[in-house]
């Protein structure tokens, strides 16, 4: 009688996984960490955008940060006399729902707001009659305005009982006027100044509390004097002074007709790059209209703010697109090793499926059951893996950034029921499969067809930009992988050809190693395509991040050189052939190029006019600075030659002239080519400007080219003195040394440039891991039909030599051919890179940078990779060379 099994299909499958157990907690390993990593990469890039919006934020002055609204106060008249109160709270609840009707997270960035009524400029004319500084005042009132000075003479001042429009005699009005502003003007308490038909009393005098604080960059003239100092001319002191805000009645005319400055701080030191596209979008919305005030008042509100956070936002998206691409690839070797483990996972599980079939079990009901391993396998370590990701970096995602992982974590259950079907136990010939040979046909087609389409809409619509720090383009991350299947796919079709034409000739030839190693290669090769796959995508992974890392350290050097337009430049209001004479004489510096414009040049054609900012230079020594622009000295064929920024003569047309000269245009550059901003220029040489008119230009800056062994910082210093030396004292401000020295500082201390030349070496590391885990699995798969080769070699007498021959010939095919076409990848990569996305954004420069090798990176990546491949294969032959020959062959018989 027979007695009926207790276990079922299902109960049969799991009480065999538990045996495997410790293969299984390997695997679920691996899926923490990989989970980890995907669930942690866009959150890196997101914590790094937000560091790239704060800094971008706090870099940003005040004055173009903050809100600021200009506009002009509305006053009826006949309210001489009313309390400050009632005089400011229309003004005051005006703005007050403007703010209120900002969204978050907008709203919780605005401060406290502030503004600022004023009276047109008018002099100030001492009482006494006695003669010195012209003093031209503006008469300002603030509500608020004791929360930001400090009296420190005198007192504060009291409200105006006084009305313009009255034409009898009218009190002085009383005002206060800051140190540095009474310094300059020659005022003090209890003086009288004629202000029109009015008069003026100095009260008191103010410093501000916090010179540091953003309401003095919005309200400057308030604290410091705008002096001009004229040779042969008065001198004049132009600034704002206080008065109570109860005097506001009193100027019901003056007030309205002057000017209105509202403040409203903006404080971005929470922003995150999340929030960051949310922000600009409510500051444009905000600033798209006027808001109306009491009794026909007027406020217009700005801010540069939303322009700035767009291009923190598209630098970090260039950063994202660029670690994507990294990204990508090494997703595909991670797919490779999940196939490969789980493969192995399944050959040890392969008896037991073959006998819940023999008892009845479907192929579904198999399938199903390795699927739920596997998913008990996936589904622990996933949340673990995004939990600990959530833990490390706690930085706000999007919904995309959340749902990345999950995928990677399914692909482990689908693998483990995908590679469940039934096999026959004997080994198989890979050069003549089993299966149907047009299935594998026609997927290959399928693969090779989507790179082709990814690569199309790749090169049609470019990148697109995710809306939020830690997005994803999807076509990012699949036209990489399809376009390395499509290779590996193609590298398994073609490899094993010049090995047939091996195995052809060593027929009938002494020596069995050369035919055996070829025909195990051509027939039953170690690498199938989950490994060559793995191997060739770890190879393109670790040349790519060499090049992508050596093209943008080039690059920022190149566009922080590009920024400055040489080694240095020099600024300043006095730039005469004396100070370039003491410049060119200072040990390190090898040229100075003076920069003369003129703006608003007439350039007449055939088409018509156009107006350009001509710039005189000494072309032949600005070519050695700048090899980019030719040296432009001699006529050609009596016209003057000139370079132009692009499109600037595109109104002119053919047959271009400057006054009565011809001029021809050798060549043209993008408008940043030369510094100075502006957009439409035309570069001509010295010797020439007075063919064209321009015989006397002064000059403006200075380009100065350094030695190769120069310190720039020294050499600054001393370009500095140099020139301070020449400067009248009151211009001594207008100095300006920049260095592209300093300019690189800067660029490599930004979150995003720290954050690539972080994450590039452990892509490469990541990926050389990964893929000597692919070669370790593969081998590791092999060895049971390699240690039947080894025991027949060893019964046939083969030597140690001789067996390390064959499996050199078994390993070495497939390692060439995916180190040489993922070689090839690698360096494709940064070239398709270069087309798709615009890195100028992220490194600056005139053009976009091409890729930059460095060959020692990329020698050294593929030698780590050769030398593990080769230690596999030292491990594989060591552990079939402690087999036993007569179980393997009893194996190899069963």
């Amino acid at each position: 009688m027979n007695a009926r099994s207790r276990y079922g299909t299902i109960g049969l499958l799991l009480r065999h996984a538990r045996r495997g157990l410790a293969a299984s907690l390997l695997m679920a390993a691996l899926v923490a960490v990989s989970v980890f990593a995907v669930a942690a990469a866009p959150r890196a890039v997101a914590q790094l955008g937000t560091e790239e919006v704060r800094r971008t934020v706090a870099a940003t002055p005040p004055i173009v940060r903050d809100l600021r609204g200009v506009g002009r106060l509305g006053l009826p008249v006949g309210i001489a006399g009313t309390p400050a109160p009632r005089l400011v709270a229309p003004t005051d609840g005006a703005i007050g729902l403007f703010l209120d009707d900002l969204p978050e997270p907008v709203a919780s960035m605005a401060g406290e707001p502030h503004w600022v009524a004023s009276t047109q400029s008018g002099d100030a004319l001492r009482a006494d009659g006695e003669s010195g500084a012209r003093f031209v005042v503006r008469l300002a009132s603030d509500p608020r305005w004791l929360e930001q000075v400090r009296v420190v003479s005198g007192g504060a001042p009291a409200p105006w009982a006084g009305d313009e429009n009255e034409a009898s005699d009218q009190p002085p009005i009383d005002i206060a006027v800051s140190t540095a502003v009474a310094a300059e003007a020659g005022v003090a308490v209890g003086d009288l100044l004629e202000y029109g038909p009015l008069e003026l009393r100095v009260t008191g005098l103010y410093e501000p509390i916090d010179e540091a604080d953003g309401y003095w960059s919005q309200f400057s003239d308030l604290a410091t004097p705008l002096v001009e100092r004229e040779p042969g001319s008065t001198l004049t002191v132009r600034a704002s002074v206080f008065v109570d805000p109860g005097s506001l009645g009193g100027l019901s005319t003056s007030i309205p007709d002057g000017s209105l400055v509202a403040w409203v701080p903006l404080d971005g030191s929470l922003l995150t790059s999340v929030e960051a596209a949310k922000v600009a979008e409510q500051l444009r919305a905000a600033v798209a209209a006027d808001i109306a005030l009491p009794y026909g008042g007027r406020l217009a509100f700005s801010t540069a703010l939303a322009d700035e956070l767009d291009k923190a936002m598209g630098r970090t998206a260039t950063v994202a697109g660029l670690l994507a691409l990294g990204a990508s690839g090494l997703l595909g070797v991670l797919l490779a090793v999940f196939a490969l483990g789980v493969g192995s996972i399944v050959d040890r599980r392969r008896p037991v499926l073959a006998l819940a079939r023999a008892r009845g079990a479907s192929g579904l009901e198999v399938r199903a059951a390795m699927a739920l391993e596997g998913l008990a396998v996936a589904a622990p370590a996933a949340a673990l893996g995004i939990a600990a990701a959530a833990a490390v970096i706690p930085e706000r995602v999007g919904a995309d950034a959340w749902a990345l992982p999950i995928p990677v974590a399914l692909v482990v259950p689908g693998l483990f029921a995908l590679l469940s079907g039934p096999r026959p136990f004997r080994a198989e010939r890979e050069d003549a499969p089993a299966g149907d040979r047009r299935t594998r046909t026609v997927t290959e087609i399928a693969v090779v067809g989507l790179a082709a389409v990814s690569i199309a809409l790749l090169a049609r619509r470019g990148i697109d930009t995710p809306t939020d720090a830690g997005g994803v383009d999807p076509l990012i991350l699949l036209a990489p992988l399809l376009v390395a299947a499509a290779l590996c796919i193609g590298a398994l079709r073609l490899y094993p050809i010049p090995l047939r034409f091996v195995l052809a000739g060593r027929r009938g030839r002494d020596g069995a190693i050369a035919l055996l190693g070829s025909a195990r290669a051509v027939r039953s090769p170690v690498f199938g395509f989950a490994a060559s796959f793995a191997l060739l995508l770890g190879v393109s992974v670790v040349v790519f991040s060499a090049v992508l890392g050596s093209t943008l350290r080039e690059a920022i050097v190149s566009g922080t050189r590009d920024r400055v337009g040489a080694d240095a430049q020099v600024s300043a209001a006095e730039l005469g052939p004396d100070v370039i004479a003491a410049i060119d004489a200072i040990e390190g510096v090898d040229d100075v190029v003076a920069l003369a414009p003129v703006a608003g040049v007439r350039v007449l054609g055939e088409a018509g006019t156009a107006t350009v900012t001509l710039v005189a230079a000494d072309t032949a020594a600005l070519h050695r600075v700048r090899p980019d622009i030719p040296a432009i000295d001699t006529l050609r064929d009596g016209a003057v030659p000139i370079v132009v920024s692009n499109g600037a003569l595109a109104r002119a047309g053919a047959d271009p002239r400057i006054g009565n000269a011809a001029v021809e245009r050798i060549g043209q550059l993008p408008p940043e080519a030369l510094p100075g901003g502006a957009r439409a220029w035309a570069l001509i040489d010295a010797r020439f400007a007075a063919d064209v008119g321009r015989g006397d230009i002064g000059t403006e800056r200075l380009l100065v080219g350094l030695s190769d062994d120069a310190d720039a910082a020294t050499v600054a210093g001393a370009i500095e003195e140099a020139v301070s030396a020449a400067q009248p004292d009151d211009r001594l401000g207008t100095v300006s040394v920049l260095t592209a020295d300093l300019l690189l500082d800067d660029a490599r201390s930004s979150p995003l440039t720290r954050g690539v030349e972080a994450a590039l070496p452990w892509v490469s590391a990541a990926a050389l891991v990964l893929t000597l885990i692919g070669v370790a699995l593969a081998t590791v798969a092999a060895s049971a039909t390699r240690g039947r080769t080894v025991a027949v070699l060893r019964i046939l007498g083969a030597d140690a030599r001789q067996q390390r021959g064959v499996l050199l010939w078994e390993l070495a095919p497939p390692v060439i051919a995916a180190v040489l076409v993922g070689t090839a990848v690698g360096f494709a990569l940064p070239a398709v890179l270069a087309r798709l996305i615009d890195l100028r954004p992220f490194v600056g420069g005139i053009a976009p940078p091409a890729p930059t090798i460095d060959p020692a990176s990329i020698v050294l990546a593929l030698g780590t990779v050769l030398v593990f491949a080769l230690a596999a294969g030292a491990v594989a032959f060591v552990l079939g060379r402690r087999a036993s020959v007569a179980t393997t062959l009893k194996m190899g018989e069963r």
